[in-house]
């Protein structure tokens, strides 16, 4: 997504959004993208995480690893 940002001089209304300062096209508010980008990224995980609890599904919130073909080893950074 932060790509995009650099892509976006063609869309003046989206270059607002994405932290650009129509007064002064040369400036950038890189605070405001990376807030807007995480803010994007926490708003799909959570969307995930609440379909899997629609669904009754066990969440586990870890770093997984593949161990085999049929094992996963998960890490929450306590243990």
């Amino acid at each position: 997504m932060m790509h995009y940002a650099g892509l976006l001089s063609e869309a003046k209304h989206d270059l607002a959004v994405q932290g650009w300062n129509m007064d002064n096209m040369g400036t950038h508010d890189w605070e405001k993208m990376v807030k807007n980008v995480q803010g994007h990224v926490k708003g799909l995980n959570w969307g995930y995480k609440s379909e899997l609890m629609k669904l009754k599904c066990k969440y586990f919130n870890y770093y997984a690893t593949f161990v085999d073909a049929h094992t996963l080893l998960l890490d929450n950074g306590k243990d």
